[in-house]
Formats: structure tokens, sequence, C-alpha cells
């Protein structure tokens, strides 16, 4: 079976490119409509907006109250605050805007930022001129009083600001934008400035704001912002004509930049696929590594009129529908899901100049500019799904695989059990089986998807952590193996009684009792939320099954059925490896080689950091990533019952040994091959930005690459295997498990 099974797998070697679906990532944006317009017949264009004790605030704005800019009509600037709560508003239970008081002056196109229950406006302009005033507000039953805040170091409009947290508080960070209206000398700002806040969203006591090195490229208004973690975004915007008094450059930039809070220093991103300006901003933050541009003014709506003779602005057809969403990892972009259109209602598309707002996991776009002098009253919210893509063959696949775990464990059932043969079974396992056992049960489903994981997000430092297992792998075989089969144990913990006393057994024992029963739960549930959020597969389904079906088949074959089904296990993991580093292959430009050359331009191989600074020790350096592996390796390998108990499988201690240096030896090509897994999921995702999905995690990159690229079938057999590693690492704790309460405890007393 084996064998068969392993043909197979190479046999899919053959054809590694024909499966790739190239169909772009399993999800995309679910907008809501349903919720109540803003009270407003018009809707406002540059209006500020946050959320504050779980109401939605939108204040100011700008609009044409008494008739469309092509009829003669004027701009007016509001003073205006709204009050919504969305949660009211679920289910179709009504709620509506309430009119919650006034700002203290009109006000638009400025900045917003919600952080600690304040909603924080910052800048804008009344038409007239511009501000530099910054101020917050709560809601709690009732609008608070303005609450003042250092102002900006000079007065700005049109600009972007986001906030990054912190660990206690969180930066403003404030960039670009107009300094004045009236202005002859046609200047974009390129400022970046930050303001310190406490965790109460307050500045400290005399704390400003800072003036910051600005971004590398041209100084720019309507540009959007965003952030991940502790970066700062900055994205596309405009650019003024010198000399000239509000005359725009087109098209618009489409550079992009990113500011690290960390370092305090700039990086260049890759250019959007084309410019785009006042698109609603901050970019929503989707998962882990994505921002996401939804509507704003490309180069075509810009400059319609311009491409259009003889139209006017009356027949403008709006902003742009196309949403472009930004990976960090990668460092690319690219197409992800449309603004919704409205039936019978051709002026309310996109959005420009909109301060986005985030509340428990979805996005809120509050009304906003939808053509050159059209607002929308309407408010949006969205969010990133994702559907899995486990096909009926992979479930039947998955379904076979699962019963021939269950027909190893019936088949060793039929052999006597006495206690030797369920917890060392009788010495009868080849050296070969026992050291995939040991292999198999290091490599779990955590290894099998995680490893992929931080390859592709960072490099190979980690991997000189697993080459520790063949340093001390003689370590093992010279001194502690030899001490245990000597002694004739059944668990490891016996040993200690011989040289220390039952108290050090009794506490040792319960250490691993309780270590295993924690590390169960982790390698349940884990591997369970990767693979539903990729294959659409049930948590609750996942965990009962792999439980039921370890618990079968530990419980009729024992030991025996554990090492058996830990063999089939590694053969279908590195089988399944081998499947995805020749599909990714095929699938990125230059095979093999252009891999390997990309993922070496991309730092992604880097294997060691020699630095030996005092602060080294914090860092994955390569004596600390050594040293901490080496002694982990000798703990696990040298103390932990789910590993020992192998090495006591087997008939005498030549066997026990070899299976030991099997294990080491498989310790070198197999993580090395699931670490260029991941430098090539790399590759592959940077060629192919499309198919990756925002919602997922990093962790997730992996299943989800199974699931978009693997041929049919396939895909069932590794996700099938990713269970079973799974499994191979429950039973491995259940056996071992039993076997200390048994030996050391109720026998014992």
């Amino acid at each position: 079976m084996q064998l068969k099974t392993s043909l197979l797998l190479f046999a899919f070697f053959l054809f590694p490119c024909h499966w790739v679906n190239g169909e772009g990532s399993l999800g995309g944006l679910q907008w809501d409509k349903t919720l109540p317009p803003l009270p407003d017949q018009h809707g406002f264009a540059g209006a500020f907006s946050g959320v504050s004790n779980g109401h939605l605030l939108v204040a100011g704005g700008a609009n044409f109250p008494d008739a469309p800019p092509w009829e003669g009509g004027k701009k007016v600037w509001h003073d205006r605050i709204f009050s919504l709560h969305p949660e009211e508003c679920e289910g179709g239970q009504g709620g509506k805007w309430v009119v919650a008081g006034k700002l203290p002056a009109p006000s638009a196109y400025g900045a917003s930022v919600s952080f600690a229950d304040r909603v924080i406006l910052i800048g804008g302009d009344d038409g007239l001129k511009a501000s530099s005033r910054v101020f917050s507000y709560t809601w709690d039953g009732k609008l608070s009083d303005p609450v003042e805040y250092p102002s900006l170091p000079s007065t700005c409009t049109n600009l972007c600001a986001a906030l990054v947290k912190k660990e206690n508080g969180g930066i403003i960070y404030v960039a670009g934008g107009l300094g004045n209206l009236e202005s002859k000398s046609g200047q974009a700002l390129k400022t970046f400035w930050s303001l310190a806040l406490g965790s109460d969203g307050l500045p400290g006591d005399g704390e400003k704001w800072t003036e910051l090195e600005p971004w590398p490229g041209p100084g720019r208004f309507q540009a959007a912002s965003g952030v991940i973690d502790e970066e700062f975004y900055l994205f596309g915007g405009l650019q003024l004509e010198e000399g000239k008094t509000g005359s725009r450059v087109f098209p618009p930039l489409k550079d992009a930049y990113a500011y690290s809070a960390k370092t305090g220093s700039w990086r260049k991103l890759q250019d959007m696929p084309g410019g785009r300006a006042a698109a609603p901003s901050p970019a929503l933050r989707i998962g882990e590594a994505h921002l996401l541009l939804v509507g704003g003014g490309d180069p075509d709506s810009l400059q319609w009129l311009a491409n259009n003779p003889g139209k006017t602005i009356e027949h403008h057809p709006g902003w742009t529908l196309n949403c472009l969403a930004y990976n960090k990892v990668v460092d690319r972009w690219a197409p992800f899901g449309n603004f919704p259109t409205f039936s019978g209602d051709k002026i309310d598309t996109s959005r420009v100049t909109v301060n986005t707002v985030e509340y428990r996991g979805r996005w809120f776009l509050p009304s906003g500019e939808a053509r050159p002098g059209g607002r929308s009253p309407r408010v949006l919210s969205v969010k990133a799904v994702h559907e899995g893509g486990f096909t009926g063959l992979d479930q039947g696949v998955l379904i076979v695989y699962l019963l021939l775990l269950v027909g190893i464990g019936w088949h060793l059932s039929k052999r006597g059990k006495t206690t030797g043969d369920y917890f060392l079974a009788g010495g009868r396992i080849p050296w070969w089986a026992a050291g995939l056992s040991v292999f198999a049960t290091g490599l779990s489903s955590l290894t099998f998807t995680g490893i992929p994981a931080v390859a592709y997000q960072t490099d190979f430092a980690y991997y000189v952590g697993i080459l520790a297992i063949p340093l001390i792998a003689p370590l093992i075989i010279y001194f502690f193996m030899p001490a245990f089969r000597r002694a004739n144990i059944t668990t490891v913990y016996q040993y200690l009684e011989i040289r220390f006393s039952i108290a050090v057994r009794l506490f040792a024992s319960v250490s691993f009792i309780l270590f295993q029963l924690g590390r169960m739960t982790i390698v349940l549930y884990l591997p369970a939320l990767a693979l539903k959020a990729v294959t659409g597969i049930d948590i609750y389904t996942c965990v009962v099954l792999m439980v039921i079906l370890a618990t079968v088949y530990t419980y009729l074959g024992g030991i025996e059925a554990v090492i058996w089904t830990d063999v089939l296990q590694a053969v279908v993991l590195v089988g399944g490896a081998i499947i995805a580093i020749f599909v990714i292959a095929g699938s990125v430009e230059g095979g093999f080689g252009g891999l390997y050359s990309e993922a070496l331009s991309a730092g992604k191989m880097a294997t060691a950091n020699f630095d030996w600074g005092p602060d080294s020790f914090t860092r994955e350096v390569f004596w600390v990533i050594l040293l901490g592996g080496i002694f982990q390796q000798i703990a696990t390998y040298g103390s932990d019952q789910a590993v020992v108990q192998r090495y006591l499988t087997t008939s005498d201690e030549k066997s026990a040994a070899k299976g030991i240096w099997a294990n080491a030896f498989l310790a070198i090509p197999v993580p090395l091959l699931l670490f260029f897994v991941g430098a090539g999921l790399f590759v592959y995702y940077q060629q192919h930005p499309a198919e990756l999905s925002p919602e997922l995690k990093n962790d997730q990159i992996f299943p989800l690459f199974m699931v978009q690229a693997l041929p049919p079938g396939s895909t069932g057999l590794v996700i099938a295997g990713v269970l079973a590693a799974s499994m191979s690492t429950l039973d491995s704790s259940m056996n071992s498990v039993s076997a200390v309460v048994v030996t050391d405890f109720y026998r014992r007393f």
C-alpha cells in the first residue's frame, strides 16, 4: 500500500502545471448596503468620521444643497454631527441617525482617527482657509464637549492620517496635504508629523507634534494612508502645477511608501498598477498583511472631461469601481473585487474623500463624493470573506485515507496485547519504522504548515535550530538510550526513581501528563482552524473526527498502530511537500532556476545572522538559535516519553541506534524542503498576487496553496496528511500518557 501511494504521488510530478487553477483567491468583498442613509438628501464629501463606545459619528463635510455645480449651485461647508448605533440596525431592527451636536465651526476635508473611544478630528478647511486645529469627541449617551489637542505645526487640509497602536498608547501620523487654499505657489505639502497619545487617547502634558523625515517621493495631497502593525503606509495622491492655484497635475501619483515606527525609516513599495487619488482613507486593513483601497479617483475618472470633449460634469460616470489589495509580505498589488453599484442609480457608484471607520471586523464608508459635484448619503460597510475550495474528489480521498488509518489499528488488534505489546510493541518494530515514527512525531501538522509559513514571511534562520537534531544524536545513542534500555523500563520516568527517588519520578510524570494534555488541545485546534479557513470544513467536525479516529486505532493497536500510521503519514507529508515544490516551480517564471534566484535575491534563503551585539540574544541570530536548538532537542530526545518510547520498541540497542540515526538524517533534508516550499510560496504569490486571500492569516498560506494549486485528489490526500499529522502527535500523546498513567501510577500503587 505504501508503495502504491508513493507511486501515485510521484505520478503527479509529470504534470506539475496542469492543475494550477489561476482563478484568483477563493474569496471577495461582502458589502452591506442596509444601514440607514445620513439624514441629508445630498450627503457629504470630506466629512470626519469615527466610532466611540459603539456609536458611529459623522461630522461636518461639504455639499451643494441648493443645486448641483453644473446648474450654478454653490458649495457649502457644514457643522452638524450625526450619531448612529450600527448594531441597532442589524437584522432589520431599524435604528436611525440623530443629530448629536455641532462642530465649533463648519469644516471638511480633514482627517479623523478613532482611539480609546475618542474620535479625533485633524485639520481640514472651511472653504476659505485651512485649519491647524486638532480636537476629539466621545459619545457616552450624548456627545461630549470637544477636547483640544496640540495644534498641527501649520495649517493643513486634504491631508491623510492614521494611528499606529503601541503597547501603552498610540501615535497619530499625518502626511501631506495643502497648507493654504489661497496660496499661489502651487506646492502640495511634503510634511510628515506625529503625535504620541496615552492609553486614554490623550496626549501627555507638554506633548507636541513632532516633524519627522518625509517620504522619498514628491509632496502630495488627497493621498491615502494605512496601517499594518507598527508601520504607516502612504499611497498615491495628487500634485499641483507650480504657480497655478488649484491646478492639479494629472495623472494621479501611483507611488507608495511605508514608514516603520520601530526604525524611524521609510521604504519604497511597489508602485500601484495605476494612480489613485482621494481614495477612502485609511485603507482597509484586511487580515494580517493586506491593505485594501476601495474606490478613489483613477486616471480615467479624473481625466474623463479632458478625454470626452463636449461633455460636462453632469455626464461624468463616477469614480473607479475597481478595488486594489496590497500585500505586505510579497510587496505586490492585485485587483480584489469591485465597489458595489446600485440598480437604477447611475450617479451613486464609487467614493472619494471619505474617512473610513473600522468597527468589530467591518469597515464603514459614511457618505462621500460619488462623482464630481455629486455626493451620496448612503453609508456602506464592507468586509472580506473567504470560501472553501474542497472538491468532492478531495473529500473522497480524505475519507479513504482516514479509514485506512483505522484499518491499520484493526489489523494490529488481532495480536495479543500484554503490557509490553501495548506500550512497547514487544520489541517487534524494525529500526527504519521506529526512526520514521520519531520523525513523524516531530513533524506535526504545526510543523508541516508552520515551517513554510515562517519561510514565506521571513527566511531560513530557524533551520539552524533543526540542525541540532543530528548534532545531539551521538549523545542520545551513546549515553541516554543504552541507560534506558538496560534499565528495562516502560516509561522514561521510571529511570528517575532508580537514579533519584519516587518523588522526582512522580513530579516528572505529572508534568509530562499536563504538558501533553495542553499540547493535544493546540495540535487539534490550530490545524482545524487553518483547514476550516481554506477548505470550509467545520472546526468541530475536524476536531471530533481526529479525536475519534485517533482514539479508535490507538486503542485497537497500541504503540504498534501508532508507529505504522506514523510511517504512512510521514510518506504522505513528504510526498505532499515534493508535489507542492514541483507545482510551484512549474508555475513561476524560470522554473526551479527562476524560483531559486528570485528567493535568493529577496533574502528568503538567508540562514545565518552572526551578529554579536549586546542585544543579539533577543533576536534570531545564529548562536542563539543553535544553542537553543541543542538544549531543546536534548530535552525532547532525552526525556520526552513520546520519543523515548519509540526507541524502546526495537529488538536491541543496535536497532534503536539505527532508528535514531534515521530520524537524524531525515531531519536535514525534509525541514529544508519545507523551508524551500515557503520560499517558493513567496515567489509564487509575488507572481500571482491575485490568488492571495486577504482575510486569511499568514500561517494559513500553505493550506491555501494546497486548495488553490495542487492537482484534484492530491489536495485531499495532502489535507488528509495534515489531519493525520495532527493525529500522529495526538496518538503519540495518548499512548505515552496512558503508558505513564498505567506504569507510573496505577501499577506502582
